[in-house]
């Protein structure tokens, strides 16, 4: 029987390719207190070469009002063969760009979870005392998180009495790089949030030099 056999492994895949392929890091051996959950699988083909690109969504319910602040963030892909780099942050949307389905990039695969300018006035009004449009796309900030890279588990654990923000009402934004294997292949990625139990004295802050986004195919 098999039990009575060990329990061996079967010849199939070791796992779903959407499954994370790294157990979760936190050194207390804690389960996340929140699990997400990249909010499109992202069918990669054989032979391509995609640029960086981002995929969003809305905080979960689970979070419910408020800022909160994480003590630590593992972002794990699921399909690590094809996954060259990703990183996990949080962002403001500002007025008059909402989640719909678009191109990540022109001529790219239509997706959902991509920024759509659905009220351009209220875009241009939210622009006026910006120097550009990709100014006023990072008007509300983006707090970076954690990165995923080949060689570390994209576990990050901030120091004692410190903590990462992620403020009410924030998108997740889910940053995707991606290297073809020669073979189709389907990667969903992961992400576990390990909440403060109690606000920091210090907050931890990222920022980014350079931006760009694309919204309607369009760079700005």
């Amino acid at each position: 029987h098999w039990i009575d056999a060990g329990a061996p492994q079967g010849g199939g895949s070791t796992a779903p390719a959407h499954m994370p392929e790294t157990q979760w890091a936190h050194p207390s051996g804690r389960l996340p207190d929140i699990v997400l959950e990249l909010p499109t699988a992202i069918g990669v083909p054989a032979e391509a070469r995609w640029p960086t690109f981002n995929v969003y969504a809305p905080l979960p319910a689970s979070l419910g009002i408020g800022d909160h602040f994480v003590e630590a963030v593992q972002l794990l892909p699921g399909n690590r063969r094809i996954t060259h780099h990703s990183s996990l942050s949080v962002r403001a949307f500002p007025a008059g760009v909402s989640l719909g389905r678009a191109q990540p990039w022109p001529g790219g695969p239509l997706l959902d979870g991509l920024p759509v300018l659905t009220d351009r006035a209220a875009f241009e009004r939210a622009a006026e005392p910006m120097p550009s449009a990709a100014a006023a796309f990072s008007s509300g900030g983006a707090s970076h998180l954690t990165y995923y890279f080949p060689g570390n588990d994209g576990f990050v654990l901030f120091p004692a009495a410190a903590g990462k923000r992620i403020p009410a009402g924030a998108m997740l934004e889910w940053s995707l790089h991606y290297q073809t294997s020669g073979s189709a292949e389907t990667d969903r990625h992961v992400a576990g949030l390990w909440l403060q139990r109690s606000t920091p004295a210090h907050e931890v802050l990222t920022l980014r030099i350079g931006d760009f986004h694309i919204v309607n195919g369009t760079e700005i």
